[in-house]
């Protein structure tokens, strides 16, 4: 994670991910990952997104435990949309090993928020990968009471458009699954879990 978090070239990055992406096959790995205390990375990260982001004010407990989700959250703030994509498949290749366990380490961190903005690609491959990644962080509540579902589906329906012009039935079957699930599961919300309009 150290050498992943201070990465100096897109190759290095590249080979970190494809290293992490192996690892995390393995339920104990992403335990142990999970559940790391890494008080530097989490201390250049923190200062790394806060010149990139405005708003990053205070660490929710979860993240002071695991820099993951934020050395993740960072490569989904990059430019490149191969580490992005590489980013939202190691996000949900964790979150696939217990997502009642690891979905709010990634909501608190506002990554649905970031994934939301990566469905503008005209990449199936990022589609796929952030639809999957988004599909898994709906499995916990907090994802609802967060609003991030109120947040995204403006940006979800304009790639559902676009995706059912390519030729990958795969990303929109898997685009129109996430849809399905954000307008299921909000309509089951108490009205207090629904933001005001």
């Amino acid at each position: 994670m150290q050498t992943l978090a201070h990465a100096c070239s897109s190759q290095l990055t590249i080979n970190c991910l494809g290293f992490l992406k192996q690892l995390l096959k393995l339920g104990q790995v992403v335990s142990v990952l999970m559940n790391s205390p890494c008080e530097q990375i989490r201390s250049d990260l923190d200062q790394s997104l806060d010149q990139d982001q405005e708003a990053q004010s205070s660490t929710q407990l979860s993240l002071e435990r695991c820099p993951l989700p934020l050395i993740l959250k960072k490569l989904l703030l990059c430019g490149d949309e191969t580490l992005q994509m590489a980013s939202a498949q190691c996000m949900a290749d964790i979150l696939v090993h217990s997502p009642s366990q690891y979905c709010a380490s990634f909501i608190q961190a506002d990554v649905p928020e970031f994934l939301f903005e990566r469905l503008n690609s005209g990449s199936e491959v990022l589609l796929w990968s952030v639809y999957s990644c988004l599909l898994l962080l709906t499995e916990d509540p907090l994802f609802f009471s967060q609003c991030h579902s109120v947040y995204g589906i403006e940006s979800l329906v304009r790639s559902l458009k676009e995706a059912l012009r390519l030729t990958n039935v795969e990303v929109q079957r898997q685009g129109l699954l996430l849809l399905t699930e954000i307008l299921e599961r909000t309509q089951r919300l108490p009205p207090t879990g629904r933001r005001e309009s």
